[in-house]
């Protein structure tokens, strides 16, 4: 089970670089308006967005839970966590 520790360091960085994603694309569309090279990045932020909430909830799914503060009591309960 200690790959769970692994899989919630992974959901974090996961959203770290959506959000630091989201910003360079406002960041871009300010600069450049709403051309097509935007609008296809902003199809593969999407894209990426949906492939980890898939997996993330197939992770809640077969650990029992529905929330990222559920992963982490559980992961406390089977001491992969630090309490």
């Amino acid at each position: 089970m200690a790959t769970m520790a692994s899989v919630l360091s992974l959901m974090e960085e996961v959203a770290r670089i959506q959000r630091e994603t989201a910003e360079v694309l406002h960041a871009l569309a300010a600069r450049s308006g709403n051309g097509p090279a935007v609008q296809r990045l902003k199809r593969a932020e999407d894209a990426s967005l949906n492939t980890v909430k898939s997996h993330t909830r197939a992770i809640y799914r077969k650990l029992g839970i529905s929330n990222r503060h559920d992963a982490i009591r559980r992961g406390r309960e089977l001491a992969i966590l630090p309490s």
